[in-house]
């Protein structure tokens, strides 16, 4: 089916106008519905609004001083739970079931272990506290203390702190 160029140039020159005709339409009524509905919401932000804006600001004083109030309470909560935790003595934890017995060692190696337990003197304090107050007379830093003890860094400070040496 063959159609001549003319008819084709004709329908293209009548169609396309009228299709822009068509979407601008839909446009303006789009626009026209929008408005409506921002004038509707304008209403209600002026009907939900205070009437003046020292209600506003001694709603947001309250609020500002209540947030203060619980801020405090949860400072003087964890200021306390913090010094009842240093101040109490620690617990050693409790295996749920009895420990299974280590198999046995061959011979060699208990000799070895022997030797080697028996060429290190035993240098490290049992107590945290006197051997981080000897550590720190010798000049080592808290980092130091903790890799040299095996223990973390913070009870490295907390032993410090008991002891009463500056950091």
């Amino acid at each position: 089916m063959s159609v001549s160029p003319t008819v084709l140039l004709v329908r293209i020159a009548i169609g396309m106008p009228v299709l822009l005709l068509a979407i601008g339409v839909l446009y303006h009524a789009w626009v026209i519905r929008q408005q409506q509905a921002v004038g509707s919401l304008e209403d209600h932000v002026r009907a939900s609004a205070t009437s003046s804006s020292d209600e506003l600001v001694g709603e947001l004083h309250r609020a500002v001083r209540d947030m203060q109030g619980q801020l405090g309470r949860q400072r003087e909560s964890l200021g306390s739970l913090l010094s009842e935790g240093a101040q109490r003595p620690r617990r050693e934890p409790v295996p749920a079931a009895a420990p299974a017995a280590a198999p046995a060692m061959p011979a060699h190696l208990e000799a070895m272990i022997a030797a080697t337990e028996a060429a290190a003197p035993m240098t490290a304090p049992v107590d945290m506290r006197a051997s981080v107050r000897q550590l720190v007379a010798e000049g080592l830093s808290d980092r130091a203390i903790a890799r040299r003890l095996r223990v973390g860094l913070e009870e490295v400070r907390l032993a410090r702190a008991r002891v009463g040496s500056p950091s």
